[in-house]
């Protein structure tokens, strides 16, 4: 996996180094290709998280959403969230499909994570 993150709206560090460095990111508007000619793009996306936080991912397109959700996990933003999903529009992203299956996604986009306890909360309440 090759992602990276960065907070929009807070410039704090972990690992010690200037918030120059940190937060820096590819253009959103461009893409860069992967190395051995696969059809793998890298890119930069926006995340809005349950915290109304903005926070920009390096996304490679062969990236599946737990990898996403696990780099989340490791993030100091959003390490405490841990019952959510990931939407882009009004789609839920699955948890193991690679970010290339949904073309919706592109450089710049904004996905969003939405609490996983109304999708629970729904669930219980079905008649079987």
């Amino acid at each position: 996996m090759e992602s990276a993150i960065s907070s929009a709206e807070n410039s704090t560090t972990n690992n010690n180094k200037p918030p120059e460095e940190t937060n820096a990111t590819a253009d959103s508007s461009t893409t860069t290709p992967a190395i051995n000619g696969s059809n793998d793009e890298v890119y930069t996306i926006n995340l809005k998280s349950l915290t109304g936080a903005t926070l920009k991912l390096q996304v490679s397109s062969l990236d599946s959403n737990i990898e996403i959700k696990q780099l989340l996990a490791e993030c100091i933003e959003t390490c405490y969230i841990t019952s959510y999903e990931l939407r882009v529009g009004d789609r839920i992203l699955e948890d193991f499909s690679d970010i290339s299956q949904y073309p919706e996604i592109k450089p710049g986009t904004t996905i969003t994570m939405h609490s996983g306890l109304l999708l629970s909360m729904n669930f219980f309440s079905s008649e079987f």
